[in-house]
C-alpha cells in the first residue's frame, strides 16, 4: 500500500499536491472528477451526454490502438501535474496517452470541450496553459462537442504549433504516438437523429 497523507477533509483549506495526490477522490464528495487549483480542490461538472458519447468513442479507439503497446499506455481521467506553480496544481485530462519512460516520455492529452468552456476563455487559457506545461507534453487535443472540429495543439521544440482539423471526414493523426483518430468514428451518435417510432 502506498503512502498516504492523513488530512482533515472537514477542515477548509489549502492542499498540497502531495496531500491531493494521497487523498481518495470519494472523501472530497460525489462530484464526477477533482482537480487541485493553486492548493484549493476543485469539483468538475458531470459530463454532458455529448460529452460522455464522445469520450466514450475516444477511449475506444484509443484504448484498440495501445493495447498491444509496448511503448505507450492509455489512461482515462490519469492526473498530471503542470511544472511551476509551486506544485499546488493538478489537472486531470479526458483521456492522456504516455509513451516512453523518464526523460523520454512523451504525453498526448486528450479534452472534450464545451460550448460553455468558449464563454469562460480565461478558465480554459489557464486550463491548456497548465496542460502544455506538464513534463513531457507533446499535444494537447481539444475536441469540440457542438460541431466537428478538433483543436490540435502540437510541440515543436520549444514552440507549440496550432492546426485545426475541421470536418467530419477528416482524420486526427497522431503519427508519433501511432494514433489515429477518424472524426466519423470519434463523433458517432453525437449528430445523428433517434429513430422516430
Amino acid at each position: 500500500m502506498g503512502n498516504t497523507a492523513r488530512i482533515d477533509i472537514d477542515e477548509p483549506g489549502l492542499l498540497t499536491l502531495e496531500e491531493f495526490l494521497a487523498t481518495p477522490k470519494i472523501l472530497f464528495g460525489p462530484a464526477w472528477r477533482y482537480e487541485l487549483h493553486d492548493g484549493v480542490v476543485v469539483a468538475q461538472a458531470g459530463p454532458s451526454d455529448r460529452h460522455a458519447i464522445i469520450l466514450g468513442n475516444l477511449a475506444t479507439m484509443l484504448g484498440n490502438q495501445t493495447i498491444d503497446s509496448r511503448d505507450c499506455t492509455l489512461f482515462d481521467g490519469g492526473t498530471v501535474v503542470p511544472r511551476g506553480k509551486k506544485r499546488a496544481n493538478a489537472r486531470v485530462p479526458d483521456a492522456t496517452v504516455k509513451c516512453g519512460r523518464g526523460d523520454e516520455q512523451k504525453i498526448y492529452m486528450f479534452e472534450v470541450v464545451s460550448p460553455a468552456d468558449e464563454v469562460g476563455k480565461k478558465l480554459r487559457t489557464i486550463r491548456r496553459k497548465d496542460l502544455k506545461s506538464v513534463a513531457g507534453a507533446a499535444v494537447l487535443v481539444e475536441i469540440r462537442q457542438d460541431v466537428p472540429i478538433v483543436h490540435v495543439h502540437c510541440r515543436v521544440g520549444d514552440i507549440w504549433a496550432y492546426e485545426d482539423i475541421v470536418g467530419i471526414q477528416e482524420t486526427l493523426s497522431i503519427e508519433a504516438a501511432g494514433l489515429m483518430l477518424p472524426l466519423e468514428r470519434l463523433y458517432r451518435k453525437v449528430f445523428e437523429e433517434p429513430d422516430e417510432a
